[in-house]
């Protein structure tokens, strides 16, 4: 009988072990994943690939115009070794990725998180960053943005769902050709929509992205067949530049 119970405590104690491990992986001390930092008058965390997602913003400054910045810096001290082996790795294949390299110390960011800046009032233009490559859903819904320039952020892939939607004062937007995945409703009820122009000739434009918008027009290129054909399709007006 003590020999049972001597190795019955043996397997609990590995158990406790392998459930110990687990946790770490998941999100113990050394995912900085689960780590909030803030700089200025964003909050951010650090993703798994090194870069940073923005998931709050403060406004206490109350910007007329916003430069979403293209990387933050992080104290050194708060860099876990881990950290310091990736971005060694990094730098080992910066000529194979020379813009996700951090540079000067320096966090780029690269993804707007879902809700980081919905509701927020005091900002009319806002300008997009070089490394951005994802804006989440609802990013900026109903907020007091007018502009929205993202020409410079030739990285961007995606816009996700209602990421603008409820933008009553939003007046421009545009949209670099780097962006092939639209969310649905993503520009949905921006009543004072006037201008749209599309860079690039993006496929498979959901007929949702402007639903509740109307009296605007969208300018492209006259080689952007897809982007004409959209907006044939759905009665909106035209315009050829260049």
């Amino acid at each position: 009988m003590k020999k049972f119970f001597a190795v019955l405590f043996s397997v609990l104690i590995v158990v406790s072990i392998f459930s110990a491990c687990g946790k770490t992986k998941s999100g113990g001390s050394g995912d900085d994943s689960d780590k909030v930092y803030t700089e200025g008058d964003y909050d951010y965390t650090i993703l798994e690939d090194g870069t940073a997602k923005i998931i709050g913003f403060h406004n206490t400054k109350n910007y007329d115009e916003l430069s979403i910045p293209a990387k933050f810096e992080k104290d050194s001290d708060e860099t876990s070794s881990s950290e310091a082996e990736t971005e060694a790795a990094v730098t080992n294949e910066a000529s194979e990725s020379t813009e996700t390299v951090k540079e000067d110390n320096g966090i780029p960011v690269t993804v707007i998180g879902e809700g980081a800046f919905e509701n927020v009032t005091g900002i009319e233009y806002v300008k997009f960053s070089k490394n951005l490559v994802e804006i989440e859903k609802r990013a900026f819904a109903g907020s007091s943005i007018k502009n929205a320039i993202m020409v410079s952020s030739r990285k961007l892939t995606k816009i996700g769902e209602e990421a603008f939607a409820d933008c009553k004062s939003l007046v421009q937007i545009d949209i670099p050709s780097s962006v092939v995945d639209f969310g649905a409703r993503c520009f949905a009820n921006a009543t004072s929509l006037v201008v749209i122009s599309f860079r690039g000739n993006q496929e498979n434009i959901d007929n949702s992205i402007f639903e509740g918008s109307s009296s605007f027009r969208i300018c492209t290129y006259e080689k952007n067949n897809n982007i004409k054909d959209f907006a044939k399709a759905n009665d909106y007006e035209l315009k050829i530049i260049g």
